[in-house]
């Protein structure tokens, strides 16, 4: 509609401009080189104007005809541009669900239509690395870091290359990181892997000189605890192993630092509690417990509590489990734990009635937990059904790290070598290949505690 009008526009502009001309009255005479020209000036003036409009058509045609080749130069480049970028995203959907071949013939057509891009040498190197071939992975890498033209480019290179080099040549990625901190202060990445290099070498103090340094340069505050907590829970684990007093009163400092900066770390939680049992403070690691079980039952605090409640009768145990788990008594762990505090004191039976909602549909701790009860019971028969379902049986809540299950929480991924990369992975939720199974519970373990004489039925129905 716009077009239209704007035509109707001109079209009354000019019919209006040939009225003007044409109502002009007089004569032209031009005398020039002896020769003598004579018009109307009506006339005179409509040649005129066509000669500048030709004029106009000619200059125009002749800036398009020169521009002509830079436009479909242009055009070309956007083509292959749009050709190389939808290639390259079909290649990272074939990174993502692990199909080497496919992303492989998408990163090939984004290298040749973006040639002087990086993301698709990236791509090409995650790809070898989808692959199988690390060499090539690493030349291209290494062919992306020495390039002297493109810094970012070049950076890119330097992480791969860490990454590559950070579990099996650590010497090597340390360096690798240092180059690239002489390039940029700032690196989040070799900031945190050199902190995390330190952790792996027992470095505590250089560990929390790059925290530091690492903070400083923009991290945020809650990743920047997260991590606090997880070196220092690191430590407390190193240090908790040596059978030497002032080992185990620095091990206890940093497990209470590690529990201070990060509350919803349970393992350095846990671990707090049983180095204050060990150190005779069962009082304090009783209420640790309880605080942290408050927030969020575990059955890592339910380790530390069977630890830290050695000292008690089977009567009060029970009893005190009870109390433990007040407010979330209809949560799966609490009933865990109670049925293996009931375990502890040989009360089989409460142990069964505390799981029996649960074995409709059982993970394998709880069909190893069954078959644990059966087999102290000597219902060998019981027992081996409850083994063969446990071969069946979903997994259980457990630490994970890319997937790959652990037995029990770490400071750094054993797959990747980050800081923190071990996580609690609820049960149903994601996807656990290469699984190790926690080894079986030995009741044996739990019930070696002193117990008192068994009584009678109405005071256990009335601790339960």
């Amino acid at each position: 509609m716009r077009k239209f009008i704007l035509a109707l526009f001109v079209l009354a502009a000019l019919s209006i401009l040939a009225v003007l001309v044409a109502g002009l009255e007089g004569r032209l005479r031009v005398t020039l080189m002896g020769f003598d020209v004579a018009t109307d000036l009506s006339v005179a003036v409509g040649v005129l104007l066509v000669a500048a409009l030709a004029l106009v058509i000619v200059v125009l045609t002749a800036q398009y005809l020169w521009h002509l080749p830079a436009r479909l130069h242009a055009r070309r480049t956007m083509a292959r541009q749009r050709m190389g970028t939808q290639a390259l995203a079909e290649a990272l959907m074939a990174l993502a669900r692990g199909d080497a071949e496919g992303a492989r013939a998408g990163v090939d057509l984004a290298r040749r239509k973006l040639p002087n891009e990086p993301m698709p040498l990236l791509v090409a190197a995650q790809t070898d690395l989808l692959s199988g071939d690390a060499a090539a992975a690493e030349g291209k890498y290494r062919l992306m870091a020495s390039d002297p033209e493109d810094p970012a480019l070049a950076k890119l290179g330097l992480e791969g290359l860490f990454y590559l080099a950070r579990m099996q040549n650590p010497s090597e990625a340390e360096a690798l990181a240092h180059r690239a901190l002489a390039q940029d202060a700032k690196a989040s990445w070799a900031l945190e892997g050199l902190m995390a290099l330190a952790v792996q070498h027992g470095d505590w103090d250089q560990a929390e000189r790059w925290l530091r340094r690492w903070a400083r340069s923009g991290a945020g505050r809650k990743k920047v605890n997260a991590s606090r907590a997880v070196i220092y829970a690191a430590a407390a684990q190193a240090l908790a192993v040596d059978d030497n007093a002032a080992a185990r009163r620095q091990a206890l400092k940093k497990a209470e630092q590690a529990s201070a900066a990060e509350p919803d770390l349970v393992p350095a939680t846990a671990l707090k509690a049983q180095l204050q049992a060990r150190a005779g403070n069962h009082r304090k690691a009783r209420k640790t417990l309880r605080d942290a079980w408050a927030r969020y039952p575990h059955p890592n605090l339910g380790d530390s509590w069977l630890a830290a409640h050695a000292d008690q009768p089977a009567a009060s145990r029970m009893r005190l489990a009870a109390q433990m788990v007040r407010g979330h008594e209809k949560h799966i762990e609490a009933r865990i734990f109670r049925a293996r505090v009931a375990c502890s004191a040989r009360r089989y039976n409460f142990a069964r009635k505390f799981l029996e909602p649960y074995l409709e549909n059982p993970d394998r701790r709880l069909c190893q937990l069954m078959a644990d009860i059966e087999t102290a019971e000597e219902n060998e028969a019981r027992a081996r059904v409850w083994l063969d379902k446990a071969r069946h049986a979903p997994l259980e809540a457990g630490w994970t790290a890319r997937g790959l299950r652990l037995d029990d929480w770490q400071p750094l991924c054993p797959v990747t070598g980050a800081l923190g990369g071990v996580v609690w992975q609820e049960r149903g939720k994601g996807n656990v290949t290469d699984v190790a199974l926690p080894a079986p519970q030995n009741l044996g373990e739990i019930s070696d505690i002193a117990l008192e004489e068994k009584k009678p039925e109405e005071e256990m129905v009335s601790l339960a």
